[in-house]
């Protein structure tokens, strides 16, 4: 699972990190987001992305 928090102050940066330690998981810190997070807001904003009424309908466009 991932998890993105967006625009989160460096201040609450330690809270995180011990949450992350207490669960044994990674946790890094991009202080710029990468290429296809970009690319995913771009597309979301030109209106590229396709959305399903259900999860039965996304379900049976991926052929699951």
């Amino acid at each position: 699972m991932t998890l993105i928090f967006e625009n989160v102050k460096d201040e609450f940066l330690p809270a995180f990190k011990g949450l992350a330690k207490s669960a044994k998981v990674k946790m890094k810190k991009i202080d710029t987001p990468n290429k296809e997070f970009l690319e995913a807001i771009k597309e979301a904003k030109e209106g590229k992305t396709t959305r399903w009424d259900s999860v039965q309908a996304f379900a049976k466009a991926m052929n699951v």
